[in-house]
């Protein structure tokens, strides 16, 4: 049984650019089975600030889920959300504090949005 701070991660249909795999039975190369996850990742926000910095964006999905978009590099998330779109980088080992404040059911990562979902504002500095 799932509790309430249980959540899947996902990752995006296309291949991520990665290393092949070296090709022995002790390899530490990508398993997509168990995908990588980073220390820390870029997520995008609101812009909003709020007690613990800033507020978070998260999407709701076609099947009505709550997703967090997450992103490994902050290249990515420009590349995937557009050049206007806030963020915050975020340590990984903190996603159940924000899951508890801002719930979510799945962490999508590296995931491209169309382009008409994208901000079309710019930042204010």
């Amino acid at each position: 049984m799932r509790s309430a701070r249980d959540f899947m991660l996902l990752t995006p249909p296309e291949q991520i650019e990665t290393a092949p795999p070296l090709g022995d039975k002790d390899s530490l190369g990508p398993d997509p089975d168990h995908p990588f996850v980073p220390p820390a990742l870029y997520l995008p926000s609101t812009g909003v600030p709020n007690a613990q910095g800033t507020e978070i964006e998260l999407r709701r999905l076609r099947d009505g889920r709550m997703a967090l978009l997450a992103y490994t590099a902050v290249d990515r998330l420009v590349k995937c959300m557009g050049p206007n779109q806030p963020w915050a980088l975020f340590l990984t080992e903190n996603l159940n504090d924000l899951a508890e404040k801002q719930p979510f059911d799945v962490i999508m990562l590296d995931q491209r949005i169309p382009q008409e979902l994208w901000r079309q504002e710019e930042r204010k500095q």
